[in-house]
């Protein structure tokens, strides 16, 4: 759910979580939940992905930062930090 297309980028924090409760109340045990928490700024992303992982979903996307382009150092340091946070 919330993945990188659609209107997904453009919802608040809070527009999210009403999704990811529904979700969570609707498929949580029957099937995995995989949250998109991918986005430009990493701060957003670290939100997000501790969202997720507040609201007890099972895994995380978190994608190349949409229009820039980072050097190769940049991108492991980014998908590290996320991936610190304990999500898959």
């Amino acid at each position: 759910v919330l993945g990188t297309t659609g209107e997904a980028s453009l919802m608040s924090l809070a527009e999210r979580q009403t999704v990811l409760d529904v979700v969570v109340e609707e498929v949580k045990g029957i099937i995995p939940i995989l949250v998109g928490t991918g986005g430009i700024n990493p701060t957003d992303v670290k939100a997000m992905t501790q969202q997720a992982i507040d609201s007890g979903c099972d895994a995380n996307l978190v994608v190349t930062p949409p229009y820039i382009k980072p050097p190769q150092r940049g991108l492991i340091s980014h998908f590290l930090s996320f991936a610190e946070m304990g999500l898959p």
